[in-house]
């Protein structure tokens, strides 16, 4: 940590102390004289670091430091500012004040990191995005980069700064082409911050071009035809699912087969499926306009139901129509008339004995047959 990043969150300790000890005197668990001491001994030592602070910038271009001078004549205090206009204030506290304020962002932490961490939150709070994709970005971070990268004043990184980092890390990680991107997505989502914030005035991410660094990323094994299932695959995929049913292990009820058949047939994702409800099963046609998603704690995760598809991006325009075909409505009602038959009522199409709705976090899919 550096004396700049020290000395800021020393200030914020001291504020957080200041506000115990005004907590403390209204509920009379210290006395007003013992709280004015108290009190004045932190904001002597918030001024002494704010002056450190303001004095190590305000300085010129050839690194003088810039004047406070004390105008008898107006009783005022006045020092020259980067732009030649006077900035005066009544005491010289005051005009340290109005300093501190007025080179905040030179004064403020600028570390990559920092950045990050500020430009990750507001992502957050602001764009309505999946808990998922939050998780994505810092996964991304904390793998590609380093410590000490991370450390770097944003202020002083430059073009061939990003490239040289940019090469040595694909060669060090041997990234694939989808870990490349997201890398590249974290460097986009800090430094726009950063000039959107007039931290900087020029994006240097501009300069790292994908196609430059892509042929040398490692390239996925499989070929998509790899990853399509031919008729005879699907055909052992559903012999193997009626197979299950009837194995005693499952009671009668393999829902996840049923799971797997239905997507089988419409392409539903697993997300899809676990917030799919009777509701949504009309006479034509199967409604698919919601999902599940999961939100990460420290306990665990959070299940709940979102009423727009993935493909929507977080506002719901009314989903998707599937037509329900014969095959379609033979497993619902297959499934229905089991449910009913052994005393299980949920909402929800597919849940457990209980009633209690089936999670992605089961991941049913072809991993269970």
């Amino acid at each position: 940590m550096n004396k700049t990043h020290a000395a800021l969150k020393l200030l914020k300790d001291l504020n957080t102390q200041k506000k115990s000890v005004q907590e403390q005197l209204e509920h009379g668990i210290i006395s007003y004289v013992d709280a004015t001491n108290e009190l004045n001994m932190i904001t002597s030592k918030e001024r002494k670091i704010k002056k450190q602070l303001v004095l190590e910038v305000h300085i010129t271009e050839d690194g003088i430091p810039r004047k406070l001078k004390y105008l008898e004549a107006k009783d005022l205090w006045q020092t020259i500012m980067p732009d030649k206009s006077r900035l005066t204030a009544k005491t010289e506290e005051l005009l340290i004040d109005k300093l501190f304020d007025w080179y905040h962002l030179k004064i403020q932490s600028v570390t990559i990191k920092d950045i990050f961490d500020v430009a990750l939150s507001l992502k957050e709070r602001t764009e309505n995005v999946n808990p998922d994709t939050i998780n994505q970005n810092q996964y991304a971070y904390n793998r590609c980069i380093t410590k000490d990268f991370g450390e770097r004043n944003i202020t002083t990184v430059t073009k061939d700064d990003l490239k040289e980092y940019t090469q040595s890390l694909v060669h060090r990680l041997d990234l694939t082409t989808k870990a490349f991107l997201e890398y590249k997505g974290v460097l986009n989502l800090i430094f726009e911050y950063a000039k959107d914030h007039d931290i900087i005035s020029q994006n240097p991410v501009e300069a790292i071009h994908n196609s430059t660094y892509l042929k040398s990323c490692r390239q996925p094994s499989s070929q998509a035809d790899d990853l399509i299932l031919s008729e005879k695959e699907i055909e052992s995929v559903i012999a193997t699912v009626k197979k299950r049913m009837k194995q005693a292990r499952y009671n009668g009820y393999f829902i996840n087969g049923y799971a797997i058949l239905l997507s089988i047939e419409t392409g539903m994702r697993v997300a899809e499926l676990c917030s799919l409800k009777w509701t949504d099963v009309k006479d034509n046609v199967l409604h698919i306009h919601s999902q599940q998603l999961n939100h990460k704690h420290k306990g665990g995760k959070e299940y709940y139901y979102a009423n727009w598809t993935k493909d929507e991006k977080g506002i719901s325009k009314g989903g998707r129509k599937f037509p329900l075909t014969n095959t379609i409505r033979d497993i619902l009602n297959e499934l229905k008339e089991l449910q009913e038959k052994m005393g299980i009522c949920s909402e929800y199409v597919f849940c457990h004995p209980n009633g209690d709705i089936v999670n992605i976090g089961l991941h049913f899919f072809l991993k269970d047959v």
